[in-house]
């Protein structure tokens, strides 16, 4: 996913660079700091949240755009502390990149409920400790033309505002 967010900087004319799990520490080094540097020139830090998780401050930008949510909440709590830090001197935005019916959006569901926001993301009670055999099938199911669930629980709870959409 990666090297197709880099294509479309490069077919941009967006000057960017990609941390991935193949790069030296030195080349690592390097691109941090030429991307906190004002006069670096970058546009975009493409990072895998496996491979930059810990030690990068990214205060350079202000955006993060999460693609791949982790089923794991702290692991995109640490990817979103990478831009958030002592130094920042901007307003940060998370963006989160979920297709409705998707296994990315059943992962943020579940990251909902495992942050204790079952309340919004559910109406009942979720074990997150266990799954049904039918959740788990679900879970790898993709719904096309399905509307987003979570979404739709998220604006009834007043926890997102709706969003029309545009024709």
């Amino acid at each position: 996913t990666l090297n197709l967010f880099e294509q479309m900087c490069i077919s941009d004319g967006w000057k960017c660079c990609k941390l991935d799990g193949s790069c030296s520490i030195k080349s690592r080094t390097k691109m941090v700091e030429q991307f906190n540097d004002p006069r670096g020139g970058l546009f975009a830090f493409l990072l895998s949240s496996k491979a930059g998780g810990c030690g990068l401050n990214l205060i350079g930008g202000n955006r993060l755009v999460l693609f791949d949510p982790d089923w794991n909440p702290a692991n995109d709590k640490q990817a979103a502390a990478r831009v958030w830090r002592d130094g920042q001197k901007k307003h940060v935005y998370i963006y989160r990149m979920l297709v409705a019916g998707s296994i990315e959006e059943k992962v943020f569901e579940r990251q909902l409920s495992k942050e204790g926001l079952s309340g919004i993301a559910t109406n009942e009670q979720v074990d997150q400790a266990t799954c049904s055999v039918e959740e788990l099938r679900d879970l790898f199911t993709f719904h096309e033309g399905c509307p987003s669930h979570l979404y739709e629980k998220l604006c009834l709870s007043g926890a997102v505002a709706p969003v029309e959409p545009r024709a």
